[in-house]
């Protein structure tokens, strides 16, 4: 997962007043104060510039400026969310979704990742979250501000915090789904998203790189079944000891004498999210016959089990793609550009290979 709850493990609630959500005209209130024993994590003279906001089902990286306040007296307080210079911001999205329910009351939850990125997840009165959060935190002992009071931070001392623990975990994975694809893919291509930390990045790029050792270790355990079957005379798994940057990762004989050169892709994710072939693997595909290469594609890994499919006949796909490569190529030349170590993402099926296998189901 790439997401996860920081270590700190301290999740503040607050109720939300009329002030934060600027619900009355006469309001000029441009931050929203948090609690001074949350996110201990940041340093006191950091400001972070972007977090996380959930939503219901939505979940999106926001520009946000997250910081302690800083007295006259030099003494800094606790830290609050500021709408800062940019109408898109956590601030500003809190506020406007507040609208769609203006007579409810509005809960704001926050903790940090082990990124130390901070998340922000709103919750209305009647919502499924609310109700469910209810049956481990009665929301009725926070005011609505003024001498009442509105927030609290709780730990592992306190009653139900266990159970509000687990589902925060749980609903982070579940809505940040698509924020993990698009990180991974991100990761895999090497493009710059301004919306991913370097943090982020670092610890994607380390985890993607130990997703893809994982599986190719799930296709050296069937291989070696196979074998003990009949079904393969034998294989070679090239990085066995290491990767070694071949642009495949086993060479396969069959029981009837056709050879194979097999790359592994792994995610954690649903068969269709998009596999990366980079310019060195599109050239040695095209120098393979259509039964010659095959993608072994991992998916919907887990601790103890995965998916494979078997991805074949992709070579009139890929040489689609490197005719309309070299043809890009030769128009930049005029320009004297050049495309160098490029990679192409692509959506596995039907359209980009001639055979794609029944779904095997692996455990390990």
């Amino acid at each position: 997962m790439l997401f996860q709850i920081h270590e700190e493990s301290k999740i503040s609630i607050k109720r939300l007043t009329d002030a934060d959500l600027k619900r009355s005209p006469k309001s000029h209130q441009t931050h929203i104060g948090l609690s001074n024993n949350s996110l201990t994590f940041m340093k006191d003279n950091k400001t972070e510039y972007t977090a996380m906001l959930i939503y219901n089902s939505m979940c999106d990286f926001m520009q946000c400026e997250v910081g302690k306040i800083l007295r006259k007296d030099g003494r800094q307080d606790a830290p609050n969310i500021k709408t800062g210079g940019k109408d898109d911001n956590i601030v500003n999205s809190i506020r406007e979704f507040a609208k769609e329910k203006p007579d409810n009351p509005f809960y704001l939850i926050w903790f940090g990742l082990d990124t130390e990125t901070p998340v922000f997840w709103l919750i209305c009165k009647g919502s499924t979250d609310y109700l469910i959060l209810s049956k481990f935190f009665d929301f009725s002992i926070l005011g609505d501000g003024g001498r009442s009071r509105n927030m609290i931070t709780l730990d592992y001392g306190d009653l139900g915090f266990a159970e509000i623990l687990q589902y925060a975990k749980e609903k982070l994975q579940s809505v940040s789904l698509d924020l993990q694809k698009e990180l991974e893919m991100s990761v895999e291509m090497e493009t710059d998203n301004p919306k991913f930390k370097d943090s982020d990045v670092k610890k994607a790029r380390s985890y993607i790189q130990e997703l893809g050792r994982s599986g190719e270790e799930i296709i050296n355990e069937y291989l070696a079944k196979e074998k003990h079957k009949g079904f393969v005379s034998d294989y070679e798994w090239a990085n066995k000891s290491g990767e070694v940057g071949n642009p495949y990762d086993f060479y396969i004989k069959y029981a009837g004498g056709n050879e194979q050169w097999v790359d592994v892709k792994t995610t954690e994710h649903e068969f269709d999210q998009a596999v990366i072939v980079s310019k060195r693997e599109i050239k040695f595909i095209t120098q393979k016959s259509d039964t010659q290469y095959a993608i072994f594609r991992v998916y919907s890994k887990e601790e103890t089990q995965a998916r494979l499919k078997i991805c074949s006949g992709c070579l009139k796909y890929i040489k689609k793609l490197q005719r309309d490569i070299e043809y890009m190529d030769a128009s930049m030349a005029d320009y004297k550009a050049f495309l160098v170590n490029y990679k192409i993402s692509f959506v596995p099926g039907i359209h980009s290979f001639g055979s794609v296998s029944n779904e095997i189901l692996l455990n390990r």
